[in-house]
């Protein structure tokens, strides 16, 4: 409980309480777009990334999925990787950075409320540092998560988010791509779930 607030009168806000549950754990995913303030729906399900087991665990506070963390920043012990420190009611919550986000969004559509609503949500991105999206897909190392989000060679992905999400407006730059992210996404729905811990 933070100090300035009495027991009795505290509603428990889900994102503070999942955040408590594991020390090593980051606010990701779907939740992650929330706080960022771009998802395109509320969730009803909290998903924390942590090196413990993951889990689909039914909490007072609602549903809480444990997902670990990409096995490439397992192996190089960087799981805080692209994290931030937000302030939620009084409380510091690790969240991953947007540009993580994005990435894993796109990664994980499945964990994230699917296709529809990934690309959705991507259209309320207005600002992200394209460095950082392409030192992270390349830190992966999935090629054809590469081949989504970085300008990559092949013609089959088109021109890459990098340069689509490098705009101003990252969500007017996206919407006219909405097609080409679709085939890309639909060509990843069987890479995943190896490269994850």
């Amino acid at each position: 409980v933070p100090a300035h607030l009495s027991a009795e009168h505290l509603m428990v806000d889900r994102f503070a309480a999942a955040s408590q549950l594991r020390a090593d754990g980051a606010l990701g995913s779907h939740s992650a777009l929330e706080l960022h303030g771009v998802a395109y729906s509320e969730f009803n399900e909290v998903q924390l990334i942590s090196r413990g087991r993951t889990e689909l665990a039914d909490l007072p506070f609602g549903l809480c999925r444990l997902i670990g963390p990409p096995r490439a920043l397992l192996d190089t012990d960087r799981t805080d990787y692209l994290t931030v420190i937000m302030d939620r009611l009084g409380m510091p919550i690790k969240v991953t950075a947007i540009e993580r986000t994005l990435v894993d969004v796109l990664h994980r559509p499945d964990i994230a409320g699917g296709v529809e609503e990934v690309l959705q949500s991507l259209d309320m991105v207005r600002y992200l540092d394209p460095e950082k999206l392409v030192d992270y897909v390349e830190l992966l190392g999935i090629r054809s998560l590469a081949a989504l989000i970085v300008d990559a060679p092949d013609p089959g992905f088109g021109p890459g988010l990098v340069r689509l999400l490098g705009h101003e407006d990252a969500g007017v730059a996206l919407a006219g791509d909405r097609a080409l992210v679709r085939l890309a996404m639909a060509a990843l729905e069987d890479v995943r779930p190896e490269q994850y811990g």
